[in-house]
């Protein structure tokens, strides 16, 4: 479980489903709709898989994904 409070943890999962969701359209311009993140989703995931899957983009050429990762990692306290 995350080190959020629980008020804030739907807005903070909804974020990052958001962002992944961005990140996927960007690369594949467009995702099917089993492709999607939710909310819900997210939130099942451990802190780990969750920076694990950031780690896939965090070294990306294109700089809206690349930016898009550091900030994730970052917020989900990922220290190399």
């Amino acid at each position: 479980m995350s080190n959020y409070p629980n008020y804030l943890l739907s807005n903070f999962e909804e974020e990052e489903a958001y962002a992944r969701n961005l990140i996927l359209n960007e690369k594949y311009n467009k995702i099917p709709s089993y492709a999607v993140w939710r909310i819900m989703d997210v939130a099942n995931e451990s802190i780990g898989t969750r920076i694990n899957w950031w780690l896939n983009y965090n070294k990306s050429e294109n700089k809206l994904i690349k930016l898009t990762s550091i900030k994730w990692l970052k917020l989900l306290n990922y220290k190399e």
